[in-house]
C-alpha cells in the first residue's frame, strides 16, 4: 500500500482553509494543521488582535477533521520582511503591497521551510489561484482570483504548493464548508493589512512615521495648501485634501494626489486627466517562465481587482521591464506590483518603479 502523502495546510482561521484542509484531507492526503502567528502588537484604533480568535478557530476545525494542529511563530520575520519594508516604502514615497511580501517571505518561505522541516511533500494554503505544471494560473472565480499577490514566489516552491480552492467559486466554497459543518463556515472573511486585520492603514502608518507639515503644489508649483505628511498620501488618493481650496470658486476643479516628494515633503495635486499614462518601468522582476522578447503582447494587472489590460513588452531582463498599454492607465503607483499574464497564465511580475 502507497504511502500517504503529507500536506501542511496553513490554516488562517478562515472558511477558505479550513475547506482546504477539509478536501485534501477528502483526496487522502495526510493533513496538517498550522496557525501563523505572525503579528500580536496592539493596534491602535483595533479592539484586539484577531490573532487569538483566529487561531482558536482554526484549532477547532483542526479538531472538527481530526488533524494534528501546531501553531508557529513567525512575528520576527513577519516583522523584518514585511512591517520595515512597509514603512521603508512608505518614506521613501512608494506604496507597497504588504499581501505580496507575505507571500514571498512569509507563507511560501518560511512556512514551506517549516512545513517541509514536518516531513511534509507539499504545502497549501486557501489562495484562489491554480498551479498547473508549475506555473500559476489565475483561479476560476474572477471576483476573488488571488495570482495577483502570488507573483514574487520562487519558482522551485510551487512544484510543491496546493491552492484547491483555484477551481471553485466563492460561494461554492461557503456551501461546501456548510455542508461539512465547520465551524468557520459562516465567518465573514477578513480584510486590511496582511495578519494584522481591520487597521486604517492612514493610522497604522502614523503610528510609525508621525506626521510633518508640507506644501501641497500644484503643477505650476504654486503652493495651494498644506498636507500631514507626503508619506501619507498616494497617487489618485482625494482622502486629506478635499478642502484645498483653488480655482474659481464657480468652477473649483476636484482635485487627486498627481506626485509625492517625500524628501521635499510635497504632494503635487491635479485633475483627473494627469493621472493617466501609459509606459511603466518595474524592477525586482519575478519570471516564472520564458523572459518575454520585445514585442510580447501580454495583459498586466498594475492593482488588485482589475481586469487583464492589454500590454507589449518593450524590454524586459532578469532584473526587469518596461512595458506600454494599449490604452493609458489610471494611477500607475510606485511601489505597487505589477503582474504579467499570457491568458490566464502567470508570466511574472514585479514592483513599479516609474510611470510614463
Amino acid at each position: 500500500m502507497a504511502e500517504m502523502k503529507k500536506v501542511v495546510v496553513g490554516m488562517s482561521g478562515g472558511v477558505d482553509s479550513s475547506l482546504t484542509a477539509a478536501l485534501l484531507q477528502e483526496q487522502g492526503y495526510f493533513v496538517i494543521g498550522v496557525y501563523m502567528k505572525n503579528w500580536s502588537e496592539p493596534i491602535k484604533g483595533v479592539e484586539h488582535c484577531p490573532w487569538v480568535q483566529d487561531q482558536l478557530d482554526a484549532r477547532r476545525v483542526a479538531d472538527q477533521l481530526g488533524i494534528p494542529f501546531y501553531t508557529v511563530n513567525f512575528e520576527e520575520i513577519y516583522k523584518k520582511q514585511v512591517i520595515d519594508a512597509f514603512f521603508a516604502d512608505y518614506e521613501a514615497g512608494r506604496t507597497p503591497n504588504p499581501d505580496v511580501l507575505c507571500n514571498r517571505f512569509v507563507k511560501f518561505d518560511a512556512f514551506f521551510k517549516y512545513a517541509k522541516s514536518l516531513g511534509a511533500d507539499f504545502i497549501a494554503t486557501g489562495h484562489y489561484a491554480q498551479v498547473k505544471n508549475g506555473e500559476i494560473f489565475q483561479g476560476v472565480d474572477g471576483k476573488k482570483d488571488q495570482s495577483y499577490f502570488l507573483w514574487a514566489i520562487e519558482k522551485d516552491v510551487l512544484s510543491q504548493v496546493l491552492f484547491p480552492l483555484g477551481a471553485m467559486e466563492k460561494s461554492e466554497v461557503r456551501s461546501e464548508a456548510e455542508k461539512r459543518g465547520l465551524a468557520t463556515a459562516k465567518k465573514k472573511d477578513s480584510q486590511g493589512i496582511c495578519f494584522i486585520g481591520q487597521a486604517d492603514v492612514r493610522e497604522f502608518i502614523k503610528q510609525h512615521l508621525k506626521p510633518r507639515e508640507g506644501n501641497v503644489i500644484n503643477a505650476a508649483g504654486e503652493v495651494i495648501g498644506t498636507h500631514e505628511g507626503a508619506w501619507l498620501y498616494t497617487l489618485g488618493q482625494r482622502a486629506g485634501i478635499s478642502d484645498i481650496k483653488w480655482g474659481d470658486e464657480s468652477q473649483r476643479p476636484i482635485l487627486y494626489v498627481t506626485a509625492t516628494d517625500t524628501r521635499a515633503n510635497t504632494i503635487t495635486v491635479g485633475e483627473e486627466p494627469a493621472l493617466y499614462t501609459s509606459r511603466l518601468r518595474a524592477g525586482s522582476a519575478n519570471w516564472l517562465g520564458a523572459i518575454p522578447a520585445s514585442g510580447t503582447i501580454l495583459t498586466a494587472k498594475i492593482r488588485y481587482g482589475q481586469p487583464n489590460t492589454p500590454c507589449a513588452m518593450l524590454k524586459a531582463d532578469l532584473n526587469g521591464f518596461y512595458l506600454t498599454f494599449e490604452a493609458p492607465q489610471r494611477a500607475i503607483t510606485p511601489g505597487q506590483s505589477v503582474v504579467l499574464y499570457e491568458g490566464n497564465r502567470m508570466v511574472g511580475g514585479g514592483i513599479i518603479e516609474k510611470s510614463e
